[in-house]
């Protein structure tokens, strides 16, 4: 999404699906249009979606330019998909350290993203979280405030960790990875440092990214900014406060294709050949409708595709663009074509 914010005024963002208790909301790593270092705050989750604003610390004047984040949902537990753990929890967090065991056994370390929940509804009100010691089944957590005239005993921190990784997962793609020695310069990182060209999507415009700091060798605030995101590598650096430099740390980093990732509703994405040809059946047209509704679609129905080539998948799919149809459910009941990864990506049952 991409939006600006002033003292006060908080926004609403609607989730691509309705979920049957509120999710775990995570928020993807900022642009850096605006040079005061800013972190993104939520609140507000409920089953169909949050309320987000961009706070700054208190050297600035907490009315941000206009940046664009991603953010991600998904119910608290275990999420296997394809054989890949994908593992969300919250924990209650303060300003001194505690220590997060979760037991994912996720590899030498893990990729570790963290975001408060319960952001508070005042001016100023800049909360980061910070971490150290990131393994395998646990990590260490506490609130890094710059904050004026807000106080709380504990807030409520939603994490996601996952195993390095970059595969393909239902309708689309993710990598997930750690980098060492991350400061205040532009750094480079590559989805799959051992593939370079691998890529999340076809376009750059469809990649979502997210990161964390994972390291506490300097003490100073710090976030994460986005300098430029691409479909195989983003650019991005560590923006301490108040324009300071940041020290060397290790950023955990995760990108994924944008969209729906899970089954819906007892639905399968087919992102290769058609439905029938992976042993599924098309969604009929009020089913279509029915997942379009829950995503959110303007009049709540799937649209009518008018697509002419023979490459059009019959049934219903959701279409992958840089345009404004980015992500839009569509209807087709006269072309026979097959659903691919790309561009349109199946809905069966």
């Amino acid at each position: 999404m991409r939006a600006s914010t002033s003292r006060g005024s908080w926004h609403s963002a609607t989730f691509m699906q309705e979920y049957d208790e509120p999710p775990i909301v995570i928020a993807g790593i900022p642009t850096y249009a605006g040079g005061h270092e800013m972190v993104v705050s939520i609140r507000d989750i409920t089953t169909t979606g949050f309320k987000w604003f961009f706070h700054e610390p208190t050297c600035y004047d907490d009315s941000h330019t206009t940046e664009s984040f991603s953010y991600l949902a998904a119910t608290e537990g275990t999420h296997n998909l394809e054989g890949l753990n994908i593992i969300f929890g919250k924990t209650t967090s303060t300003t001194s350290w505690s220590t997060v065991t979760h037991n994912g056994g996720v590899g030498n370390g893990g990729v570790l993203l963290a975001q408060v929940q319960n952001a508070v509804n005042n001016d100023y009100w800049f909360v980061n979280t910070r971490h150290r010691n990131v393994g395998s089944n646990s990590f260490d957590v506490k609130l890094d405030p710059h904050n004026k005239g807000s106080t709380f005993s504990s807030l409520s921190v939603g994490y996601m960790v996952v195993e390095s990784v970059a595969q393909d997962i239902g309708g689309g793609r993710i990598a997930a990875n750690i980098m060492a020695n991350v400061n205040h310069q532009t750094h480079k990182a590559w989805l799959n440092p051992s593939s370079t060209s691998w890529s999340v999507d076809s376009s750059d415009g469809m990649v979502a990214w997210f990161g964390q700091v994972i390291t506490y060798n300097d003490a100073d605030h710090a976030t994460l900014r986005l300098v430029n995101g691409k479909k195989n590598y983003m650019q991005f650096f560590v923006d301490e406060e108040c324009g300071g430099n940041h020290g060397n740390e290790d950023v955990a980093y995760f990108a994924i294709t944008e969209g729906i990732l899970e089954d819906v509703g007892g639905t399968k994405w087919v992102i290769d050949g058609s439905c029938a040809s992976n042993g599924l059946s098309t969604l009929s047209r009020d089913e279509c409708d029915d997942i379009a509704a829950k995503m959110g679609a303007t009049g709540g129905r799937a649209y009518t595709s008018n697509c002419s080539g023979s490459s059009c998948p019959k049934g219903c799919y959701q279409f992958h663009s840089t345009n404004s149809n980015n992500h839009r459910l569509y209807w087709n009941d006269n072309q026979n074509g097959n659903c691919d990864w790309s561009t349109r990506q199946c809905l069966c049952k």
